[in-house]
């Protein structure tokens, strides 16, 4: 087992929870479902909407509405990604008590320096730039997993004068997106390819040149794409995707600055 297997979907949701219960207003319907679903996830299974309803006593539709506006079609939707995250859990749990985690983890963060050093070598990150000098207006669309090294990234480039822009799970709601043309780019973050895979019959109809960064090749998703860059040089299932995903794109963040420092001197 690898480390810190949880599934890319369910950070997604936790992240829109908590940013909902972190910024929101604690008498807002969605902050008072967000701590509902939280504070009772162990549980969720067991309820139903009519149970979520009365206990938060807002309506039905308001739950309704809830799930969609954090990308789940319904809340039996929801629960599954709940279910789904406990099942993990548990089989996570063990591989963390293991009194080698720190060898381990240190092993597995090291290897995939390795690989993607091997990946993303100096070319691959010169031709990434090259896109990325040349485009009018540069947007990351990423999960939200990944917003707080992006907001880093954002902040670097601002004192060499370029604004980047960042859009997570919402982006169907985006009116940036919706009006990029030719001249501007958008990056599409997704380690696993599942956040690619569930944005492309979005992407697609876009006019911006499109660029997808992962670590699993998939023929079907890349197709919808101009280019794509990979994070590791396996490019396969065996590859460790949460390493990659919290310890990874930081690193490739960091190389693809330090390339920029040294073409805007």
């Amino acid at each position: 087992m690898t480390a810190d297997q949880s599934s890319p979907l369910h950070s997604s949701l936790l992240h829109s929870l908590f940013s909902i219960i972190n910024e929101g207003n604690v008498r807002d319907t969605n902050y008072v479902l967000a701590h509902y679903f939280l504070e009772n996830y162990s549980e969720l299974q067991h309820l139903n909407i009519f149970d979520v309803s009365t206990d938060c006593f807002v309506s039905r539709s308001s739950v309704r509405r809830f799930c969609k506006a954090i990308g789940y079609e319904n809340f039996i939707d929801l629960k599954a990604e709940f279910f789904r995250y406990d099942e993990v859990y548990y089989k996570n749990i063990e591989y963390y008590k293991q009194p080698n985690y720190q060898q381990l983890l240190s092993f597995e963060i090291n290897k995939m320096i390795q690989d993607m050093s091997i990946a993303l070598n100096e070319s691959v990150l010169q031709d990434l730039l090259e896109r990325f000098q040349k485009s009018r207006n540069v947007i990351f669309m990423t999960p939200g997993a990944y917003g707080g090294l992006i907001k880093d990234f954002q902040e670097k480039l601002i004192t060499h004068k370029r604004i980047i822009y960042l859009i997570s799970e919402h982006y169907t709601e985006n009116e940036l997106i919706r009006n990029l043309d030719e001249k501007d780019l958008l990056i599409t973050l997704s380690t696993s390819g599942v956040f690619a895979g569930q944005a492309c019959s979005f992407t697609k109809g876009l006019k911006a040149s499109k660029v997808l960064i992962t670590g699993m090749e998939n023929p079907q998703i890349e197709s919808f794409y101009d280019k794509v860059y990979y994070l590791s040089a396996k490019r396969g299932e065996e590859l460790n995707f949460p390493i990659y995903s919290k310890y990874g794109i930081h690193f490739m963040l960091d190389l693809l600055y330090s390339e920029y420092v040294k073409q805007n001197k």
